[in-house]
Order: C-alpha cells, then sequence, then structure tokens
C-alpha cells in the first residue's frame, strides 16, 4: 500500500508541477519495490511502474543516461511478464535518446514499437479512452524526432496522425491534443499556411 501511496503521491507532484517532490516520492516507491520484490523473488507490473515513473523524473531532471537506463529496465520487466504491446515506456525512452543525440537508435525504437504495436492491436487502434494515450506518445515523438532529422514531411505525416488521434479517441478537450494541435499550428506556420495555422 505504502508503494503506491508514493506513486500517486509523487504522480500528483508531477502533474502539479513540483518536480522536486515528484522525485523524492518516485524514489522511495522504487527503493520500496525493489525491496518487497526482492524479498518475494518477484519482478511485477508495479516494479515495472515504479523503473518508469522514476525514469520520467530523471528526465524532468535532464539526468538522461540515468533515465535511458531506468526505462530500459522497465521495459525488460515489462516484456518478461509476457503480453507486451509497446505503450508509453517507449515513447518516454526516445526523449531520453533524442536528448542524448542517440538518433539512430531512438529511429529503431519507435519504428519497432509501432509496428509491434500495429501488428497486436491494428493500426490507429481504439481500444477505449486510454487508447489515445498509449498510441500518441508513439506517434508524437516520430514527429519530433522525423524534425531532429530535418524529415519535416515525415514530422508533419507523423505529428497529424498523432493529433488526429487524439482528437478521434480522447476528443478535443484534452490536453494531449491540444499539445499536438499546437505542434501542428508550428508546422502550418512554417508552411506559409497563417489562417490554418490560426
Amino acid at each position: 500500500m505504502l508503494v503506491d501511496i508514493y506513486f500517486c503521491l509523487g504522480s500528483v507532484a508531477m502533474d502539479s508541477n513540483d518536480f522536486d517532490a515528484s522525485r523524492v516520492y518516485k524514489e522511495r516507491s522504487l527503493d520500496l519495490c525493489l525491496k518487497i520484490c526482492t524479498e518475494l523473488g518477484t519482478e511485477d507490473e508495479r516494479l515495472y511502474l515504479a523503473y518508469a515513473e522514476r525514469a520520467i523524473s530523471r528526465i524532468q531532471d535532464r539526468r538522461y543516461e540515468e533515465s535511458e537506463a531506468d526505462l530500459k529496465e522497465a521495459l525488460r520487466i515489462r516484456k518478461a511478464l509476457g503480453n507486451y504491446v509497446p505503450r508509453s515506456g517507449e515513447a518516454n525512452l526516445s526523449y531520453a535518446l533524442v536528448a542524448q543525440g542517440k538518433l539512430e537508435e531512438c529511429n529503431t525504437l519507435l519504428l519497432e514499437s509501432r509496428e509491434g504495436r500495429e501488428m497486436a492491436l491494428g493500426k490507429d487502434d481504439r481500444e477505449g479512452p486510454r487508447t489515445g494515450l498509449i498510441l500518441y506518445p508513439l506517434l508524437y515523438p516520430l514527429g519530433n524526432l522525423r524534425a531532429a532529422q530535418c524529415r519535416l514531411d515525415e514530422s508533419f505525416e507523423y505529428h497529424d496522425r498523432a493529433w488526429r488521434h487524439m482528437r478521434a479517441t480522447v476528443g478535443e478537450r484534452d490536453a494531449y491534443t491540444a499539445i499536438a494541435a499546437h505542434k501542428m499550428a508550428e508546422h502550418m506556420f512554417c508552411l506559409g499556411r497563417s489562417e490554418e495555422a490560426m
């Protein structure tokens, strides 16, 4: 129960931009979860999540190498649990990789993740309201990666797909839909399509 409480406190702190508190709670959650799993001789979904959440706090602190290591450990655990389908962990790992200039590794990760997800669930799957928040993190970073690689047409396509997918799955009022819309406005502005950008 304490692992869950620390996990929730860390998430609430992150969502309210209290990154110092978020970091502390996420560290406590992982430390306690590791202790419990070691005593029980098991690895479970909570341990995966604890690693993934600590990695997010390390991305916020620009500790990209440590974040990469945590996310790779989290993904190893999740794959070992069976029924693996790519979701947000791969997207978070992509942010750490791009920040370190590991563009080719990031490219491979995102393309394999997108392909694996599409093979398991179909293209642009819409399995309930949370699906948008799972597929979106694979599309949006691909758009960012393509922009970093100066492949702007592909960047536009991925960002547009992310925006359309979010609108279809979680609606116009979701924060991630707004982020994707803003990115599309940037694309439109760069293309000289000011009316569409507005």
